[in-house]
């Protein structure tokens, strides 16, 4: 996994959700995802799979961008948000094999 591409993909959904592109999106929805990206990028900036350090919980993120993001403009990051998920799930693989 290239935790590098990872941190990035993180990174550009952060400064998505700063930019005024999403003002439908509630503050609170927004702030959840954001907060969720910044603990990916933190653990992928130290070459970390972020989900190891979750103590259990888990990412609601994709659940929250997936019922809160449909009009056009959203779905720009809402395109970003699953690349997240995607590099993610290249970690579980790559861990499989």
């Amino acid at each position: 996994m290239n935790y590098q591409k990872l941190s990035t993909a993180a990174h550009k959904v952060i400064m998505e959700l700063e930019s005024d592109k999403l003002s439908c999106t509630s503050d609170d929805t927004k702030q959840s995802i954001k907060n969720q990206m910044i603990f990916i990028k933190k653990y992928a900036d130290q070459n970390i799979d972020p989900r190891i350090k979750l103590d259990g919980n888990q990412f609601t993120y994709g659940i929250i961008s997936s019922r809160e993001f449909s009009s056009p403009d959203e779905l720009e990051i809402k395109a970003l948000i699953d690349d997240v998920s995607k590099m993610l799930e290249k970690i579980t693989s790559n861990e499989k094999n």
